[in-house]
């Protein structure tokens, strides 16, 4: 993968109060195969953490009669699912007017497949004016040249651990914080 660093000194800190999550088509036959393994771990870990810190989340599914339900661990920590009809999550009505309702000016954005659905509804959101952050990592397929055109286009391009550890609140200097980060990827945490 390939390593993209800014230095946004206007950027603010991820905070339950300023946040908002997206998780894009966390289903279970997307992500069955033991290779996404790490990635269903993640998106657990991030509704986790935003259920705890009472981070609105929204979930999407498409396909839902082929591609099943949300993984495992997803579904108690989100209102239900959005069924999207179009590619573009972003241009799913129903999506956008849950955004808006939240009244939330940043947007964490992980899961679906990056080119399809990740980086479509990403760059939209920015479009839209929004401050947007997406866990690539936490995605199908996430491919260089999207990624450097996503934070080209605005889109702050994080690692989930970055996400958890500014959701949680407690800083990432302290060892008691990276265990507990640590804890959330891993989905020990009780």
């Amino acid at each position: 993968m390939t390593a993209i660093i800014s230095f946004d000194r206007v950027r603010a800190r991820l905070t339950p109060v300023n946040s908002l999550l997206l998780l894009i088509d966390a289903q279970v036959g997307r992500l069955w195969e033991s290779e996404f393994a790490r990635l269903r771990t993640c998106l657990t870990g991030l509704a986790r953490t935003a259920a705890a810190r009472r981070v609105p989340t929204i979930v999407t599914t498409s396909a839902s009669h082929e591609w099943g339900p949300t993984i495992s661990g997803i579904g108690g920590h989100a209102d239900p699912p959005i069924e999207r009809r179009v590619v573009n999550p972003w241009h799913e009505p129903r999506i956008r007017a849950a955004v808006e309702a939240a009244g939330r000016a940043t947007l964490i954005i992980a899961g679906g497949a990056l080119e399809f659905s990740l980086a479509p509804c990403a760059l939209s959101a920015v479009d839209a004016g929004y401050d947007v952050y997406a866990a690539i990592d936490v995605s199908i397929a996430a491919d260089p040249r999207r990624v450097v055109r996503m934070f080209r286009a605005g889109v702050k391009v994080v690692d989930p651990a970055l996400v958890l550890a500014e959701l949680a609140g407690d800083g990432i200097a302290t060892g008691r914080s990276s265990n507990r980060v640590r804890t959330l990827i891993s989905g020990t945490d009780g």
